[in-house]
């Protein structure tokens, strides 16, 4: 088996390329079960030779006082075989939510493998980078006119006004959730920022120019 630490922030299913995985104690408080018992549960079905040992692996997360404990990830098909064999107060529910969230995360790999091969946004994809790239050259240069460096704060205000103006929130946008018509409009919106940021125009001018140009609409992710 390989050891490997688990982040103290997940989701209930796991995705590592194409395999799903969930861990043992994630499982142990969907069921409402130790999850010392949950672990027994597991150690039996592989001393039946129901579950491959091969295929466990051994991982630590930390308990309520962050404490350094043993568990187990397990593949989609061991999750399924152990759930008949647990008990616990929320059982019904557990094993319900369980299944509805790999379904949904097949779904979901399902939906990013087509989105690798959809030429067109593959295309709408490359725009945004290329944008990117010349908004934020750009900028340098703009910078340096005024005898300014370029800090990394600059280039992240610049994405994150972009942003802003695509979705009406700051920060980071993440690719999976965009669409074609969405990739192409952050693309727009790039590209008009990058003509006033050589313009000279101040950032709050920016701003309002960009909102002006580019109306708020609803993201139409997952397209």
């Amino acid at each position: 088996m390989n050891q490997i630490i688990t982040p103290k922030s997940k989701s209930i299913v796991q995705a590592h390329g194409q395999d799903l995985f969930v861990d043992t104690n994630v499982m142990a408080e969907l069921f409402d079960r130790p999850h010392k018992n949950l672990m027994r549960d597991v150690d039996k079905l592989v001393q039946d030779g129901v579950i491959d040992r091969l295929r466990l692996e051994l991982i630590s997360y930390p308990d309520s006082y962050g404490r350094p404990q043993p568990g187990y990830r397990l593949g989609e098909r061991d999750a399924m075989v152990l759930m008949p064999f647990l008990g616990g107060k929320k059982s019904a529910q557990g094993q319900a939510k369980l299944v509805d969230e790999f379904m949904r995360m097949r779904s979901e790999l399902r939906r990013m493998a087509s989105r690798k091969t959809d030429p067109a946004l593959q295309l709408a994809l490359k725009s945004k980078s290329g944008t990117a790239t010349l908004m934020t050259d750009c900028l340098v240069d703009a910078r340096a006119e005024l005898g300014k460096d370029t800090k990394p704060h600059h280039f992240s205000n610049e994405h994150s006004l972009c942003n802003w103006v695509l979705s009406g929130c700051y920060g980071q946008v993440d690719d999976a959730d965009l669409g074609q018509i969405d990739l192409s409009r952050l693309a727009n919106i790039r590209r008009r920022n990058t003509v006033l940021i050589v313009q000279g125009v101040s950032y709050q001018k920016r701003k309002d120019a960009l909102r002006e140009a580019f109306p708020l609409l609803e993201v139409a992710s997952h397209e």
